[in-house]
């Protein structure tokens, strides 16, 4: 039971996890991309310089010798002016490991007219590379989360598909006679036979489902007897065996 118990944990961990993580970061992507966008259709385009490669450095330690590594990226600063005559100047959004932009290169920028010091260089690296980049690493850890939400939801499904089918085989099953009382549909392509039997020391007919078929089985089967397994542990669990039966099922198919 407690095996069961974990499954199903894990099964919503991941989707928690990998999937609630991916979701933050798809929304806040697609926030990003929106902004950008709203920027690029709205705000007024002017010509900048770049005036400067501003380097941000960043330092790793590394614990086998003790000693620590330093790297950086350049990220390029811009000076424009605005319709106003006013002089702005802003640092780019993406930094590389070598200067994109050699001082002095004119470049075009977009600003926001009531706020010109929120500025973007007209480029895709500097306008849409990050905010591409997080939408789809979003998208691939939500993926990745439902995706294995469901795989491990089939594999449960498949496991206990497998645990039934195994207890017609086991010696402590208890095995009643059952008639096929009629043929159901389950959703598309899904039919099962719903059978009728008396559970030992009991006088009420239960009703009991067999697996599903991908074919419409056919009412021609119905009166028909057929072996119920009942697991003594779980109420719930059992298994429908055909034997014999279940020959001229498939053999009708294939006509």
């Amino acid at each position: 039971m407690w095996g069961g118990v974990e499954e199903v944990f894990m099964k919503w961990m991941v989707l928690l996890l990998f999937g609630g993580l991916g979701l933050g970061i798809l929304v806040g992507g697609l926030i990003w991309v929106a902004k950008r966008y709203e920027i690029s259709t709205n705000g007024v385009h002017a010509q900048g310089t770049v005036v400067e490669n501003y380097k941000s450095i960043s330092t790793n330690s590394e614990d086998s010798d003790r000693r620590s590594r330093s790297s950086g990226a350049y990220y390029p600063v811009v000076e424009f002016q605005t319709e106003e005559g006013k002089k702005i100047r802003f640092q780019g959004s993406t930094g590389s490991g070598t200067p994109e932009f050699e001082v002095g290169t004119p470049v075009k920028v977009v600003y926001k007219p009531q706020n010109p010091h929120e500025a973007q260089l007209v480029n895709f690296t500097q306008m849409w590379l990050g905010p591409v980049v997080i939408t789809i690493a979003g998208f691939i850890f939500f993926s990745m989360g439902v995706g294995s939400f469901f795989i491990m939801g089939a594999g449960d499904a498949s496991q206990k598909n497998s645990q039934r089918q195994f207890l017609s085989m086991r010696p402590d099953s208890v095995k009643i006679n059952g008639t096929i009382r009629e043929v159901k549909t389950k959703g598309r392509d899904k039919y099962v036979f719903v059978c009728t039997a008396v559970r030992p020391g009991g006088s009420m007919e239960e009703e009991f489902e067999t697996d599903f078929f991908t074919f419409d089985p056919g009412s021609e089967f119905v009166g028909r007897s057929v072996t119920v397994c009942l697991d003594p542990l779980d109420r719930e669990s059992y298994y429908i065996e055909f034997g014999p039966l279940l020959k001229e099922i498939v053999k009708k198919q294939a006509r």
